[in-house]
């Protein structure tokens, strides 16, 4: 009687874990849709920027603006019309979604749901998730494997949308340009191409130069990260100048 208990008390347990993240993945899923969109930040960082930071930051996107001519394009600064690889994130959410909401309707007894209008409908994605929360208990009772398959499927899927969110600002990509190496590198030598890029490297922000022939004198620079030039977050407002 204690086994069984112990067991119906871990079932219960398992099942509001699956439950919890599919309804933190359905409030996420707007975030993600949204940075489909070029020049879309992301989620603020735990290791916050500094107020004077940002401000450093913010200016040198509003410099590399003012320099440019109407109409004229950047080298290597075009995007695409959406991030592909958000666009693929959905797909891969919403037919992991598709198909475990039907093992759970087959499973449960109920009606199906209705399918996505197309493979990247994101809205489609709510509804889905959340007739598996309704009724995962249900298919549970029927087919004990549906619920390490959804356990599976909402731990992936979130750890998808944490990477891609990222909760901060690594990784994003500065417009202006490198004062230095102007943009250029060994595969596009007249530059114009974006290599200044924010880092969060143990848990502190870096501007790090991503060009293999950016080499900037000493007193311009005094950090490097795996062989490019850094500037570390004291550092953003004279470099604003600078760029």
């Amino acid at each position: 009687m204690n086994t069984d208990l112990a067991d119906a008390a871990d079932q219960a347990a398992r099942l509001d874990s699956v439950r919890s993240d599919l309804a933190w993945i359905v409030e996420s899923v707007p975030d993600l849709y949204q940075l489909r969109l070029p020049g879309v930040r992301r989620r603020a960082s735990d290791r916050a920027l500094t107020p004077a930071a940002r401000a450093a930051l913010d200016e040198l996107t509003r410099a590399e603006r003012a320099d440019r001519r109407p109409g004229e394009r950047i080298l290597g600064a075009s995007p695409a019309p959406v991030a592909v690889g958000i666009i693929d994130d959905i797909a891969r959410l919403l037919a992991g979604a598709v198909e475990l909401a039907d093992r759970i309707s087959w499973n449960a007894g109920v009606v199906d749901i209705s399918p996505p209008s197309t493979a990247y409908d994101f809205r489609a994605l709510g509804p889905h998730l959340a007739h598996i929360a309704a009724h995962l208990a249900d298919a549970v009772a029927t087919d004990p494997d549906a619920l390490s398959l959804a356990e599976h499927f909402a731990a992936r899927a979130r750890r998808t949308l944490e990477r891609t969110l990222s909760e901060g600002g690594d990784g994003q990509v500065l417009t202006t340009l490198c004062a230095w190496c102007h943009g250029a590198t060994a595969t596009a030598p007249a530059g114009g191409e974006r290599t200044l890029t924010v880092r969060l490297v143990a848990g502190e922000p870096l501007i790090v130069c991503s060009s293999d022939v950016c080499a900037p004198p000493a007193e311009d620079c005094g950090t490097w990260l795996h062989g490019h030039p850094a500037w570390r977050e004291h550092e953003w407002e004279w470099l604003a100048k600078h760029l």
